[in-house]
């Protein structure tokens, strides 16, 4: 099975300054019979005061910072 290697990036810029609010966001791609996640990582800058992963019933991994 070939691999791919995937790095994505998502920057807000503001005017002015923001407080850091509660985001949510899914990005870990699913696995399948055809497709294997091998390594996953989120980063989160500047360092939010929580940072958890969850898991839903479909096996889709959410992301909650905050």
């Amino acid at each position: 099975m070939p691999q791919v290697s995937i790095r994505h990036v998502t920057e807000y810029r503001y005017r002015t300054k923001v407080a850091f609010g509660e985001h949510r966001f899914m990005a870990r791609p699913l696995e399948s019979v055809d497709q294997r996640l091998i390594a996953f990582e989120v980063e989160v800058s500047p360092e939010p005061a929580f940072l958890r992963q969850m898991e839903t019933a479909s096996g889709a991994l959410v992301s909650v910072a905050r």
